[in-house]
């Protein structure tokens, strides 16, 4: 059974994100993840906990390298992609093709990981209405990309703001002017920008 399935991993991850300045909580799941058998996941939450903390600039050479090796790993930080942003990260199955080209995975590169975990996440604001209750509050991200916003009439924003209060940083690649303003007022404890 993947570890991502135990309901410990669920514990972990509350833990992760009602204390996401916090390494120890990372750390603990670093641990249990390797004794659990996923050593790689283990040593990349590892890896990117101790890159966020002052160091000499080799070793901090040394760590990027390896912190590249495993992001570009398809066996790795993709599915981890699709387990932390589901939905917004997704996967395929085409019987028909080749083994090696029967699954694939979709949007990968909308999750910034940092210090082991999901730390942003850039998606349609249909997708994030859609799906955002199940990124959050099971994973620590506090900043979010959200574009094409003029798609959703603001009565589709009002649900949408439990899961936005949890941000520090919101970017609305938006032509709706209002937007902006309107999310400011409900939100004053999140910087939020327009990019246009």
């Amino acid at each position: 059974m993947s570890p991502y399935a135990s309901p410990e991993w669920e514990s972990f991850l509350a833990a992760i994100a009602a204390a996401i300045d916090d390494d120890l909580p990372r750390l603990v799941a670093a641990d249990w993840l390797e004794e659990s058998g996923d050593a790689e996941r283990a040593e990349f939450i590892r890896l990117q906990c101790e890159l966020a903390r002052p160091m000499a600039s080799d070793r901090a050479e040394v760590l990027r390298f390896r912190e590249r090796e495993l992001l570009n790993s398809p066996t790795a930080a993709w599915l981890w992609a699709v387990e932390a942003c589901p939905h917004i990260v997704s996967t395929s199955f085409d019987a028909m093709a080749s083994p090696l080209r029967s699954f694939s995975i979709h949007n990968a590169n909308r999750v910034q990981f940092r210090r082991g975990f999901p730390a942003s996440v850039s998606c349609t604001a249909r997708e994030w209405l859609e799906h955002g209750s199940g990124v959050v509050p099971r994973q620590p991200v506090i900043s979010l990309v959200l574009t094409r916003c003029e798609e959703l009439s603001i009565e589709n924003w009002w649900p949408m703001l439990s899961t936005l209060r949890r941000m520090r940083s919101i970017f609305l690649d938006c032509r709706w002017a209002r937007l902006p303003k309107w999310l400011g007022e409900r939100l004053p404890q999140v910087d939020i920008t327009p990019k246009r």
